[in-house]
């Protein structure tokens, strides 16, 4: 890294990094990521060909960044028939072509049966791939080294919010598969080593969780709505989706009574929102309305009150608080998704404060100028991009599909400096058609060099 970045990356261990400025910040972030451009431009084909042809050779500005930004769908720009069709050595080629590790070509995936196979092949050589879980029905693929993960803003993030220092002497409880290539069952191993308590660390499952299965649910999801699925493949989806709901419940209610045999005890509680909603939802089944769990118990990542696209009731939140029995202001809430490193942490006021090393850019919706947020000039909003610097594997700048609000008030209600982001944050395809021109181009640089082979 750069003498810029590497101050920036410091203050990941200072006990509060959101006191500073942005008078301090923004002079050494605009440095930083002029370091990282002059690295990553050589080593990131696709950044190379994208800045060859818009003639940019250098950034000192965040309109400078506006053409470079990847967008989320960058990471899953491969061609399904690929995945579908094992062809193991095109994927590695169109790796090739996003991350700034060498070598992702020359990778042995000779033995590749299926795309879990390739991932575990591509980690093996350094690739430490994470895999999304293809929510919009296809999965990215993001290049990590060893390095990125083991800097990723997770623990700091987790000490700031709640005080309390890694001490590995809680139970913990991780409401994913123990065994996958996902980064939530990479992150929750991370927590269970910093936080849990030795032989008292538990997972919802140790059934792999399968890259495989959750592509082959998909492309039947969508033969559904095209109308080209056989009757014996929507039974077949039904079917293996009824079995795999009773299972889950069955897995939910297990992990209820666990931990409600907990109670007098604080542990740490991980899971997304829907797994936080499974699960008390089976707590509730059993009887229990409030106190299933210790106050000084550590929860989250992702109960948030904005439920950003999810189908949940409107007070899904509150009543998962009022079941568990915890202040809700306390729990490990952030805006945060796959692609970055670092969840933004919401403060007592209910803000998201930006990381210094993980800037935000705003940019219009379709990612065609950037946005200016003076200090002090009220709320401005925009679709969000950021820049992370923790990020070396691949290039940092990302460009994702949420619409958001950035209040720009030189200091938050909690006492800390501004900016912040407002829990207000939508999903761009949920408010208007989600077109962006940046991201055709080097998708199409891409599906080039595919074709070129």
């Amino acid at each position: 890294m750069g003498a810029n970045a590497d101050r920036l990356v410091a203050m990941l261990n200072e006990a509060d990094p959101y006191l500073h400025t942005v008078e301090e910040l923004a002079p050494l972030q605009q440095a930083a990521i002029a370091e990282r451009f002059e690295e990553q431009h050589a080593r990131i084909p696709a950044l190379r060909q994208r800045c060859k042809e818009i003639g940019l050779e250098k950034v000192g500005s965040a309109a400078d960044l506006v053409p470079i930004l990847f967008s989320h769908t960058t990471y899953k720009s491969y061609p399904e028939m690929l995945v579908e069709k094992g062809q193991w050595r095109y994927m590695s080629k169109w790796l090739a072509t996003l991350t700034a590790q060498p070598g992702a070509e020359d990778v042995d995936v000779s033995g590749a049966t299926d795309v879990d196979d390739w991932i575990a092949a591509m980690h093996s050589a350094g690739h430490h791939l994470n895999a999304t879980s293809g929510t919009t029905g296809k999965c990215s693929f993001l290049d990590q080294s060893a390095a990125d993960f083991e800097r990723r803003g997770l623990i700091p993030g987790i000490r700031w919010k709640t005080g309390q220092e890694p001490g590995a002497d809680r139970p913990f409880y991780g409401l994913v598969s123990s065994q996958g290539f996902n980064q939530f069952t990479r992150s929750f191993h991370l927590m269970a080593q910093a936080y849990g308590r030795p032989g008292d660390i538990h997972f919802l499952t140790d059934e792999p969780g399968r890259v495989s299965d959750i592509n082959r649910m998909a492309r039947l999801r969508r033969a559904m709505v095209a109308g080209t699925a056989s009757p014996g493949e929507i039974e077949a989806l039904e079917r293996d989706a009824t079995a795999r709901a009773r299972h889950m419940a069955a897995l939910f209610d297990r992990m209820a009574e666990d931990i409600l045999s907990r109670r007098n005890e604080p542990i740490m509680l991980m899971g997304l929102a829907a797994q936080h909603w499974a699960l008390a939802n089976a707590m509730r089944d059993r009887g229990v309305t409030g106190d299933a769990l210790h106050p000084d118990s550590i929860v989250g990542p992702s109960i948030r009150r904005n439920t950003k696209g999810n189908n949940f009731p409107p007070d899904y939140a509150e009543q998962i608080f009022g079941i568990y029995g915890i202040d809700g202001n306390k729990v490990l809430a952030g805006y945060a998704m796959s692609e970055i490193s670092t969840r933004m942490m919401q403060c007592e006021a209910g803000h998201y404060h930006i990381p210094p090393w993980q800037p935000v850019v705003l940019v219009d919706r379709d990612a065609t100028r950037a946005i200016d947020m003076p200090m002090d000039s009220g709320v401005v909003e925009g679709r969000a991009a950021f820049f992370d610097l923790l990020i070396e594997a691949r290039w940092g700048a990302l460009l994702s599909g949420d619409k958001i609000q950035v209040d720009t008030a030189s200091r938050c209600s909690c006492g800390r400096p501004g900016p912040t982001v407002l829990d207000t944050i939508e999903r761009y395809r949920e408010v208007d058609d989600d077109k962006l021109s940046c991201a055709g181009s080097v998708n199409s640089y891409i599906r080039g060099v595919l074709a070129s082979d």
